[in-house]
């Protein structure tokens, strides 16, 4: 499995760095557990491998057997919305989307955050996107109206803590993921 990838979109560069090191720091700890299960066990560190199973829309069922365990996470940064979705783009004609969009509201002079996740959402309806705000522009049924596919769409106000950051990002990744599997399994079967 390929890193997640990361979109943080924010005009600030003290926020984008928080979310960096919040994220890179469970990358470090992912590490540093590693190694000492290596060095203080006498068996090799085994991978943990976790089975899904998920109900079709029928009764079937599919069983996704993947290594779901993250070993870090792919961060890209942008500090405006169109430089947001324009990577968003790229990432779809490259065939590496992202997973998971942090997207701040207010980001003068451009579009605001709740516009470029609109054009992102439009892009790609399966990205997770969090939209983390300072601000009250919006309530959380205007930015469900003006972006769409609430299941995939969080609204938190800020500040935000480390555990907040790493837990969301951890579920929302590999929910993501796991779609992903069931789409592909999907068109397999068809």
């Amino acid at each position: 499995m390929n890193k997640p990838r990361i979109l943080i979109v924010d005009d600030e560069k003290s926020i984008l760095q928080s979310y960096r090191s919040i994220l890179e720091k469970e990358d470090d700890l992912k590490s540093i557990e590693e190694t000492g299960s290596a060095l203080f066990e006498h068996q090799k560190a085994e991978t943990i491998t976790e089975i899904e199973i998920i109900l079709g829309n029928d009764d079937s069922f599919i069983i996704i057997e993947e290594e779901l365990s993250t070993e870090g996470y792919e961060i890209v940064e942008a500090t405006q919305g169109m430089d947001a979705v324009k990577l968003v783009e790229k990432s779809l004609k490259e065939n590496y989307p992202f997973s998971l969009v942090y997207m701040d509201v207010r980001m003068p002079p451009g579009i605001d955050g709740v516009e470029a996740a609109k054009l992102i959402r439009e892009l790609d309806p399966n990205i997770e996107i969090v939209i983390m705000t300072a601000y009250a522009d919006y309530n959380l049924e205007e930015v469900i109206n003006k972006v769409g596919n609430p299941d995939r769409l969080l609204y938190f106000n800020k500040p935000f803590n480390t555990e907040q950051i790493t837990n969301l990002t951890t579920s929302l990744t590999q929910h993501w993921y796991l779609e992903k599997k069931r789409r592909e399994q999907d068109k397999t079967n068809e």
